[in-house]
């Protein structure tokens, strides 16, 4: 058993070194194969047998073959290898149940494949073959490796021989019996007859019938039906061609009908069977706003570019397409030299004062002139585009540039009374409602959201600060040095040296795409 098993696994090499798609071989299972050998060439043919069943004269072997294949981490080749390795599964059982080499080994009972995927350090898919394979195993209880030991056996007629195994296969390899014949006897086999099948080049079953073994037959072909259909597998003509005969088949003219792609006929045109037909399709007109401005060619591709007046590149915030038109929304950021905005004055004390003239940018100084990046005028909001502010920042929109945004943390005022060095430091190194990167406001920067409609500028939603509070600037007062201005909550700006301590109000700058803020 032992020869025989090794002839096995030696036969099987052979295979994987003959296929022209097998690159490594290994005799054990996959588990073991990756742990000793440090690098194995894919596509590889492991072999190995779980179990083995002892009979009569032979021994039943489960024989297990994976062929497998590495895959990519996004298994974007994983129905290649598949399809692969489920091929050359067939191609070596082929090799097991056909080869007359094979057949002196032993013989096929059964065989089942089944497909897997192996997570190790290589990651690796492919299938399993698994094989009932028959041994021969002639050797008699005398030929046991055994010394010494009384068997017990009666006594052989020198005559009689083993039984011997009978095995019929067809002239491809088929093997239709198989039997043991006990010594001295005979026996007598009947071969069957045969079927034989008429079949089209479709596949499709004309005829069928038996021949005898031994015998022959001679087989008139029937006559053909034949059928024009045109590529949407409209029946256009039928007819009947006698076996032997040939027809010649005229097909009729056609009409060729020219849609656009919502469905509408642009034409319908007539073309003689054989014959090519030219049709123009009109150019397309191209119209901005309802106004007709230029034509491209029909079924063309035409790039639109949208540009500032400095020819930068704009990217729109959405793009609608609809079947005769396309609505393209872009956020127009404020020009460069914008004009500042109002102060929120609004009670007029005299002709000519600011509450009567409200210079200014925007609506008012809560409302924008056009919506922010999420469809409102607000000029205060949340990151969300709300007006909640469960996180503690107010974004600015008023300082929209397109891409950047001004954004204040406010509860900063109300909770840390610092020096001025140690406040840009704060700032710098802390993270205030999971952002960080944050800085002290410059002087214009901190007079900006003062609202000079009120007695205290900041006693108005969302930052709602009591009168008299003052909070760091990082403007130097270039007078005296050692002093940087702050800016007081009724709107005033005052200096103070820098170890006076007074209270803190972090801002970033948000960086814009559509409505997300980082």
């Amino acid at each position: 058993m032992l020869n025989s098993v090794n002839q096995i696994r030696v036969e099987l090499q052979e295979i994987a070194s003959a296929h022209l798609q097998i690159n490594d071989f290994f005799w054990g299972d996959f588990l073991r194969a990756y742990k000793e050998n440090t690098e194995l060439n894919y596509v590889l043919m492991g072999c190995f047998y779980p179990t083995a069943s002892l009979l009569n004269n032979q021994t039943q072997l489960t024989l297990t073959i994976y062929i497998c294949d590495r895959v990519y981490k996004d298994y974007s080749n994983l129905n290649d290898v598949e399809s692969d390795t489920l091929q050359i599964c067939r191609d070596v059982y082929n090799v097991i149940n056909s080869s007359f080499r094979w057949k002196r080994i032993g013989r096929v009972q059964g065989a089942t494949c089944q497909k897997f995927i192996e997570r190790g350090g290589d990651e690796v898919a492919g299938h399993t073959l698994t094989i009932q394979f028959l041994l021969r195993d002639k050797s008699g209880i005398c030929e046991l490796p055994m010394q010494g030991y009384d068997f017990d056996q009666p006594v052989v007629v020198p005559s009689e021989c083993d039984p011997a195994e009978l095995l019929i296969v067809t002239d491809k390899g088929v093997e239709l019996y198989n039997l043991s014949l006990l010594s001295g006897s005979t026996n007598t086999q009947s071969i069957q007859a045969s079927t034989w099948q008429v079949i089209n080049t479709d596949n499709d079953a004309l005829n069928n019938g038996t021949v005898a073994a031994e015998g022959s037959i001679t087989i008139i072909a029937p006559d053909s039906y034949w059928i024009l259909d045109n590529t949407d597998g409209t029946q256009l003509l039928t007819g009947s061609i006698p076996s032997g005969d040939t027809n010649t088949i005229i097909a009729p003219d056609g009409t060729a009908q020219i849609k656009h792609s919502q469905g509408g006929t642009i034409a319908n045109v007539l073309v003689p069977s054989g014959a090519t037909e030219l049709y123009t399709v009109a150019d397309s007109n191209i119209e901005i706003n309802g106004n007709y401005e230029f034509s491209i060619h029909a079924t063309h591709t035409y790039d639109i570019r949208l540009k500032d007046q400095s020819n930068n590149t704009i990217t729109p915030t959405s793009i609608t397409a609809n079947p005769n038109h396309a609505d393209i929304v872009i956020n127009m950021a404020p020009p460069v030299g914008a004009t500042l905005m109002k102060t929120g004055q609004t009670i007029s004390y005299r002709k000519g004062d600011d509450g009567d003239i409200e210079a200014g940018r925007d609506v008012d100084f809560f409302t924008l002139a056009s919506n922010n990046p999420f469809g409102n005028s607000n000029r205060f909001t949340d990151i969300l585009g709300g007006q909640t502010y469960t996180n503690n920042w107010i974004i600015d929109w008023s300082t929209y540039n397109g891409s950047n945004v001004l954004g204040w943390y406010r509860i900063g005022v109300r909770s840390f009374i610092i020096t001025w060095g140690n406040a840009i430091d704060f700032a710098i190194s802390e993270t205030f409602g999971t952002f960080s990167n944050c800085r002290i406001p410059n002087k214009t920067e901190a007079h900006s959201i003062i609202n000079s409609g009120s007695v205290n500028g900041l006693a108005y939603s969302p930052f709602n600060f009591a009168g008299g509070l003052e909070f760091w600037t990082s403007t130097t007062n270039l007078n005296t040095t050692g002093q940087a201005f702050t800016q007081i909550a009724n709107g005033f700006n005052t200096a103070r040296s820098h170890s006076n301590p007074q209270f803190a109000l972090p801002c970033r700058t948000f960086t814009v795409n559509g409505t997300i803020l980082t």
